[in-house]
């Protein structure tokens, strides 16, 4: 039987590549997954590649040396792609002349300029020993793959140059790189002998890449660590453990136990039993405890925010529902709700996590982040808008609002692919970045907020419309009506003034001068009653040329300077326009006051 040393570690190396493949093909595929997919692919050619042709599997050792040494030599290529699109680098004229040069030396190789198929030497324990036939002009490759390295450098210090807050998401990468270097130069050192350092050099490169993508949010952690693959994998490492270490246990136990040999399988048997019962129970624990219950949590939220927006179409209520949910599902410090204002030309501060916060911060329409957040579908982090050419064309004041307020990330509200408001979110508690998890539980949030808060608005129009009038902005008659029937109940104990104002000769004013100026003049006489009367009393526009005055608390001499100073503002709102002075305008007020001159309304 063929024995290979460290067999288990391209086994292991080949299972972990199988198994990323499979679960990033279920991942929301992007240019950086499919260039980490393809990476993959060729570090499987490679490993497996080795491991069968040492195996002599069928159809050959030559077949299998061919296609370890086509995934080897991809590996440069496909790792620039990966690096490329990792940082969204556009070129593609190195791509182009690296896909080029690698297709000229996978050509060279299958023609055996650089290599020969291996020969087998068995040895006298019945081994079989490879033996390579490497010519010189195996630098070229060699040189070339250099030169992709020192391209991947030297991409990676120029983004860094450029964005400097982004070195910590190359970090993981880098190391990988290096370990994948070492890895592969441990094997010309005899000191290392048969160890598979490369082979174990691309598992932990493939790790650090992994982690980058995580920390990327460009794929759900869950994904690869879900019950059943955490299952599978720990199953995977206690047969392992028991397979390779059974028999030195064995030895050892009934070397220094000899009493124990009777019982060694029973021993061993229950010894298996509790280790796979301990680890399963670990592996449970752990999931529960960093995945699960997370979920669950952001779940509940996501339901019971569902549920209470749902009866309620009150704007206040609802964005202090958002701002709960948002704050307890990703445990940021500040939140800020911004909505447009009534001329639509920017998104001004309406709501926060707390009183004491500044709501003076405003996002105008034309704001490059605005502009983002319209153009995407997904919510905006500000680390990774930074490395954007919409980043680069923000003032520096409003660069300087976003860093005063400390924000991490922007969520948009968008319903119909109209953006209804945007929620600013503070870093995060301890300084932790913004998950996958994070920003599809933020996601969700929008999707259920923006409908509640667009149906909030719409109700909150339509209450307006209904209760006020749309050419002064006074209370229409149907709700005087109302507000004064609510009033007289409210003022049983105390005085209630009604104040009645006709404009005189308003008809022939409209004739003489044309509707358009009637317009006019009504709503500067409704501006000055409504700064006449302020916070005291309530206008309304009674009828056409009519308007009335609640006044809780008046009495009569009151009411009466009152309705003075409003005559005399009106008489006098033409002083200042000499086109005007024909048209002055004069109004005749009545009073009534409760209880004194009536009883009921």
């Amino acid at each position: 039987m063929i024995q290979i040393p460290y067999i288990i570690v391209p086994v292991i190396a080949l299972c972990c590549y199988s198994f990323l493949l499979i679960m990033f093909m279920a991942a929301k595929k992007s240019k950086v997954i499919y260039s980490f997919m393809a990476l993959l692919v060729a570090f499987i050619f490679w490993s497996s590649g080795s491991l069968f042709m040492r195996l002599q599997a069928v159809p050959g050792v030559n077949f299998w040396y061919e296609v370890s040494i086509i995934g080897l030599f991809l590996l440069p290529l496909l790792l620039y792609n990966f690096v490329a699109a990792f940082i969204g680098q556009k070129g593609y004229f190195l791509r182009i002349i690296y896909t080029i040069c690698t297709a000229a030396i996978l050509l060279a190789v299958h023609f055996h300029l650089f290599l020969k198929h291996p020969t087998i030497e068995i040895m006298a324990d019945g081994q079989p020993h490879f033996i390579y036939d490497i010519t010189w002009p195996v630098i070229f490759p060699m040189i070339f793959s250099t030169f992709v390295v020192i391209s991947i450098i030297y991409m990676v210090v120029k983004d860094v140059k450029t964005n400097k807050m982004n070195f910590e998401r190359f970090l993981p990468i880098l190391i990988g790189i290096i370990i994948l270097l070492i890895g592969n130069f441990m094997d010309v050192f005899p000191v290392i002998g048969e160890f598979p350092g490369d082979t174990l050099a691309g598992i932990i490169n493939a790790g650090f890449m992994v982690y980058a993508l995580y920390k990327r949010r460009l794929f759900n952690l869950t994904l690869l660590v879900s019950r059943s693959t955490s299952y599978i994998v720990t199953a995977i490492f206690v047969f392992g453990i028991f397979a390779y270490g059974i028999r030195p246990f064995e030895r050892f136990m009934v070397g220094a136990y000899p009493w124990m040999a009777a019982y060694d399988t029973l021993i061993i048997a229950v010894l298996f039993a509790g280790i796979s019962i301990l680890a399963f129970a670990f592996t449970k624990k752990l999931l529960d405890k960093i995945f699960v219950k997370d979920e669950l949590a952001q779940a509940e939220l996501l339901k019971y925010f569902s549920q209470e927006v749902s009866k309620s179409l009150n704007l206040d209520d609802i964005l202090t529902k958002l701002v709960y949910v948002v704050q307890k599902g990703v445990n940021v410090e500040k939140i800020y709700v911004c909505l447009p204002d009534e001329q639509a030309q920017c998104f001004q501060t309406v709501h926060s996590a707390s009183p004491l916060d500044s709501k003076t911060f405003q996002l105008s329409f034309t704001n490059p982040c605005v502009k983002w957040l319209i153009s995407n579908n997904t919510c905006m982090v500000v680390k990774e808008f930074q490395r954007t050419i919409f980043f680069k064309a923000l003032w520096q004041d409003e660069k300087k609002q976003l860093e005063d307020l400390d924000i991490e990330c922007l969520v948009p509200l968008k319903c119909d692919e109209e953006l209804a408001g945007i929620v600013m979110l503070s870093r995060k508690m301890k300084n932790r970045n913004f998950s996958f998890d994070d920003i599809n539980f933020l996601d969700s949030v929008n999707s259920v907020g923006s409908i509640a808060i667009k149906n909030a608005r719409l109700y909150e129009k339509a209450y307006l419309e209904a209760r006020y009038d749309d050419l002064t902005g006074l209370l229409n008659r149907k709700y005087f009506y109302e507000t004064i029937t609510e009033e007289a109940q409210k003022a049983a104990n105390n005085s209630l003034a009604l104040l009645i104002m006709n404009i005189d000769d308003f008809k022939l004013y409209n004739q003489l001068y044309g509707n358009r100026e009637g317009d006019m003049a009504l709503r500067n006489i409704a501006q000055r009653i409504m700064g006449c009367v302020g916070s005291q009393g309530i206008p309304a526009r009674y009828s056409g040329k009519e308007f009335a005055v609640i006044l809780p608390n008046f009495d009569a001499f009151s009411t009466i300077n009152l309705a003075e100073n409003i005559r005399r503002q009106v008489a006098n709102m033409t002083e200042f326009d000499e086109s005007a002075v024909i048209r002055t305008l004069t109004m005749s007020c009545g009073i009534c006051i409760m209880p004194y001159t009536a009883t009921t309304v």
